[in-house]
């Protein structure tokens, strides 16, 4: 069957790894990322000029962050998987938590985007996400995509999923709250037996300071090659 061939069947997955053992995201890749990355920058931007921590992504361990560490944790975690020169991050709820609050953001945005799909108003119309989640799905040769023009949202989904399985090892970023509540003792215990070590929860970026903010914005106007700010 050719790559990208549109079928009523699922997608297969032809190639899952973890963003943090694999070189770097795809050009194509990186497009779809970035759409989520700069909606949900936009809204961390504004809780902080407005003094407050009210993005909720449905990311437990990137949502209870206050919103200057969220958008220092956004900036280091896309660069280290845009730039080849930069180490990738070390393996924490907190860096996992902040990928995949861009992955569920890009979720919100293909829902309106089907939502939007009949307009009659041309200008509200939109095909990014899916041009996005295709070139993707090219990429990486998964069978049985749907049409660009489809509006099976079932089918855009579950291309969203084998993204995040892309960049994602696991879930484990989502169990925090399960095992911080319990008994020290306990909770390590249980930890070992998912495979979680250290201060895989308890690391999380420090509070930043004006200088802090700054070097992320640098960061990320490099990102998306706008003027950098001094």
């Amino acid at each position: 069957m050719m790559v990208g061939q549109p079928t009523d069947s699922q997608p297969e997955v032809t190639h899952v790894a973890d963003a943090f053992r694999r070189p770097r995201l795809t050009e194509a890749e990186w497009e779809l990322f970035s759409d989520g990355l700069d909606l949900l920058l936009v809204f961390v931007r504004q809780d902080i000029d407005a003094e407050e921590d009210d993005t909720e992504t449905g990311s437990p361990a990137f949502d209870r962050l206050t919103a200057e560490q969220k958008y220092v944790i956004l900036a280091d975690v896309a660069t280290a998987l845009r730039d080849p020169a930069v180490p990738m991050p070390h393996h924490t709820a907190a860096n996992e938590g902040a990928i995949a609050a861009v992955v569920y953001t890009i979720e919100d945005l293909l829902v309106q985007e089907l939502d939007t799909a009949s307009d009659p108003a041309p200008e509200i119309r939109s095909t990014l996400i899916r041009q996005h989640l295709l070139a993707v799905a090219t990429e990486q040769g998964w069978e049985g995509v749907p049409r660009l023009t489809s509006k099976k949202a079932g089918k855009w989904h579950d291309l969203v999923e084998l993204f995040e399985e892309l960049i994602l090892w696991d879930n484990d970023h989502t169990l925090g709250d399960r095992f911080l509540d319990l008994p020290p003792e306990e909770s390590a215990f249980k930890q070992a037996a998912f495979g979680i070590t250290g201060d895989y929860y308890l690391d999380t970026p420090d509070e930043p300071n004006e200088k802090g903010l700054l070097r992320a914005s640098q960061q990320i106007a490099r990102l998306f090659g706008r003027a950098v700010p001094s």
